[in-house]
């Protein structure tokens, strides 16, 4: 590695190059620890601990093997871009995975990096619709390609790098223009329980979609920490945590996302106003919001004349969204009452939604619901957030290739089949999901640890990539009537399971198929069910009823025969309280995981 770190260095004289092929970093895929060949990193960075690979401060990476059948990719024009072999799948793999670290745990556009294999090397762009390659060149015999790009990357701004102009790391001895005083970074830190030894930024967020503010600004100004990583290359890569309003002196909540590039796609700011100007309930309130000023490219270079992938992918521009409310995950119910509160309070936002604008959610799951508090501290309502892929029904036609939602919580019907149209059938099935798994997930029972782990993976979890398809079992378990585990057994008596299985009596008759390898006593059972027409009809109707979900909810909820207990909170909170975690860690882990 020394001869080349030798020829780099004499290029980036403002930047440290690295031999960290033996460095630890702290982070892993899986069980694989992520650790490039080689970093640089800008002189004067902000590394606390310089043994160990830091990719919050990563300018770029390099990946070196000797032998060139660990390349990648192929140039040949009788063969797949993405190499096949399993040398080229383990490369391709790590180098995907130090730009997805990267661009995840930094305020980051895009970024670099080399591949070099053997006397071949190749320069790749990231950014979040995918990755930009180069041919394979020879460096060895031909330098003046990866001189000239060193070069350039040297001689550029950080913005120029691919670091996000819109945000400022705090340096107390010289503060931001938006941040007037000291005070300022105390408060924020207090009240965003921060170390003192945290990292804090300046966050900029455009005032609105279409306006400015009062005073006249563009924008509007926060103080966080750093964000979780999401750890996803492509897509919207939403990262969501507490921040401080500079102004306001309030704790609100920031969501940095990337939007499909898309005209026909309102943004998630635009689509909240629709919702208050028809008066919807339970959805949260946006103080902030408007695209930051960036646009991927990758998108755009699919069908240039050199390039070898004729793919069209979806581009992504920068957004960010502020919101007043700030709430608890949906695994932090105090209570199942609690639970199933929120989730009755997100059915009656989407139907209104739905009734009111016209707009279908679309993305029914765990992390969409959240509960929020009084001031207090005590259960206020559940809000249904997150609506950037939401759709105007009264907009005919498809906008994605993709289906569109979580997968887990995703109807059985969806995912059976990519070609069906997405209806409120789905959201209220969605929501069926996301109560069941939260229950089997975080609710005290006795049910069998791996009994359990087994009945999440084939229900909730099975795929078939061969036809990027599944929900087999998910249908089929709710046609039998066998999706609430006969075994489940809560440990504090509730009407919560009698719910559950209230619920899911319509999916019986949905999902009333006969299966091919069932035996002679289901194919009787199904023939039966479905010998009434009318029965089944009426079932059906009601799997696509809110009203129907609301009114059963409200019942259990009203149950005097079985109350609900005060004290069955989630397993999370019994967790949190036995390890006992430092106020400041533990609130700041509830908020940065809500977003997913």
């Amino acid at each position: 590695m020394a001869m080349e770190i030798e020829a780099i260095e004499e290029y980036l004289e403002d930047f440290e190059v690295i031999d960290s092929s033996t460095a630890s970093s702290a982070i892993s895929v899986g069980e694989t620890e992520l650790k490039p060949d080689i970093t640089i990193y800008a002189n004067g960075n902000f590394r606390r601990d310089k043994s160990k690979i830091d990719f919050t401060e990563l300018e770029m990476s390099i990946e070196v093997k000797r032998s060139k059948s660990h390349d990648p990719f192929s140039d040949s024009d009788n063969t797949p871009f993405e190499k096949d072999t399993e040398d080229g799948k383990l490369i391709r793999g790590q180098i995907t995975a130090y730009a997805t670290a990267q661009l995840g745990k930094q305020f980051r556009l895009f970024a670099f990096s080399v591949v070099i294999v053997g006397e071949m090397a190749r320069i790749l762009r990231w950014d979040r619709s995918g990755a930009t390659v180069t041919r394979a060149f020879d460096y060895v015999q031909n330098p003046a390609l990866l001189v000239q790009f060193f070069q350039r990357f040297a001689s550029q701004t950080r913005e120029g790098r691919g670091w996000d102009p819109s945000v400022t790391r705090i340096d107390e001895t010289c503060l931001p223009e938006a941040i007037p005083s000291p005070d300022i970074i105390s408060a924020a830190r207090n009240a965003l329980n921060l170390r003192s030894d945290s990292s804090m930024f300046c966050i900029q967020v455009p005032a609105s979609d279409d306006s400015s503010t009062a005073n006249g600004s563009k924008f509007c100004h926060y103080i966080g920490g750093r964000p979780p990583c999401p750890y996803s290359l492509i897509g919207r890569s939403t990262r969501a945590w507490r921040v401080f309003n500079v102004v306001t002196k309030r704790i609100v909540f920031l969501k940095d996302t990337w939007r499909i590039d898309a005209d026909d796609i309102d943004p998630e700011g635009v689509t909240y106003r629709k919702l208050h100007a028809h008066n919807v309930p339970n959805i949260a309130t946006v103080e902030a919001s408007g695209d930051v000023g960036y646009r991927t490219v990758t998108q755009s270079l699919t069908h240039e004349p050199w390039s070898k992938v004729r793919k069209t992918i979806t581009g992504h521009i920068h957004y960010r969204l502020v919101l007043q409310e700030v709430g608890n995950r949906l695994d932090e119910f105090r209570c199942t009452r609690e639970l199933v509160t929120a989730v009755r309070d997100s059915i009656r936002a989407l139907a209104a939604a739905l009734r009111s604008a016209n707009i279908l959610h679309r993305d029914i799951s765990f992390g969409n619901i959240i509960i929020f508090l009084d001031e207090q501290g005590y259960f206020k309502k559940g809000l249904l957030i997150d609506w950037d892929l939401c759709k105007d029904i009264t907009k005919l036609g498809a906008r994605r290739l993709d289906r569109t939602g979580t997968w887990q919580f995703m109807s059985a019907a969806l995912l059976r089949d990519v070609n069906k149209q997405h209806t409120i059938a789905d959201d209220l099935e969605s929501s069926l999901h996301v109560l069941t798994w939260t229950t089997l997930r975080y609710v005290p029972h006795k049910m069998n640890a791996v009994a359990l782990d087994s009945h999440l993976r084939i229900v909730f979890d099975e795929y078939t990539p061969s036809t990027t398809s599944g929900g087999r079992y998910k249908g089929d378990s709710l046609g039998a009537g066998t999706y609430i585990p006969a075994g489940l057994e809560l440990k504090q008596d509730s009407p919560l399971l009698k719910l559950l299985r209230a619920l899911s009596v319509p999916y019986t008759y949905v999902y009333a198929v006969q299966r091919m390898f069932a035996d002679d006593f289901e194919i009787e059972r199904q023939a039966a069910l479905k010998s009434d027409a009318d029965i089944h009809d009426k079932h059906v109707a009601l799997a696509m009823s809110p009203e129907w979900f609301e009114k059963t909810m409200a019942a259990a909820l009203d149950d005097r025969n079985t109350p609900w207990p005060e004290d069955d909170g989630s397993a999370t909170l019994s967790r949190k309280r036995a390890r006992s975690p430092s106020p400041a860690r533990s609130k700041e882990e509830n908020m940065s995981k809500r977003h997913r």
